[in-house]
This record gives C-alpha cells, structure tokens and sequence, in this order.
C-alpha cells in the first residue's frame, strides 16, 4: 500500500530544528522494523495494542532513569518516536483506528 500524503517536502521544513543524531536513531528503528517486517507492512494493517506497549515501554524506560535500549543500542525516546510516526502514518494514510483516549 501506498500512502502519497507523505512524500517528503524539505522545502517546507528547517532542518535546523530538528537534532540530527535523534533522527538518525529513529531511521535506525525503522530499518530495524523493515528488516523483522518488511518496509512500510505497518500500512497494511491497523495500529495494535502492541505498537502503543512499545511506546510506552520505551518512554517509561526511559522515565525510569534508562536512556539507552539495551536491545539496540539507541536511545529509547527514539524507538519510541518511530513507533509513534508509524502510528502517525496508519492514521495519514487512513489505515487503523483512532488514537486511544
């Protein structure tokens, strides 16, 4: 499945503002993602509970005084964030549910 809505724009934004170690981590998230599942197989199918356990394993991790994830090595708000944006890109694309209240 293909979702147009998120073709990148850099036009659009100040890399500047954004810490480039942080997304490096993120993208690293991802290929770990892309290796285990195939690329972008999030878009076909809904958001699970297991994707928010994820994102709030690796929060409260990280509240809990661990900032590295010891399984890969990357800061945990960061594997955090990139389950965050697979979220974000279900809902963009149209694909799941509705956040959780």
């Amino acid at each position: 499945m293909k979702c147009e809505q998120n073709a990148v724009i850099f036009e659009h934004v100040e890399l500047g503002h954004l810490n480039r170690s942080f997304l490096i981590s993120m993208g690293n998230a991802m290929k770990d993602g892309e290796r285990k599942h195939g690329r972008k197989d999030y878009l076909g199918h809904p958001s699970s509970d297991k994707t928010w356990d994820k994102v709030f394993r690796h929060i409260n991790a990280f509240r809990g005084g661990q900032n590295i994830d010891m399984d890969s090595g990357e800061p945990h708000l960061a594997r955090a964030a990139a389950n965050l944006q697979v979220i974000q890109e279900q809902l963009e694309c149209k694909v799941g549910e509705a956040p959780i209240e």
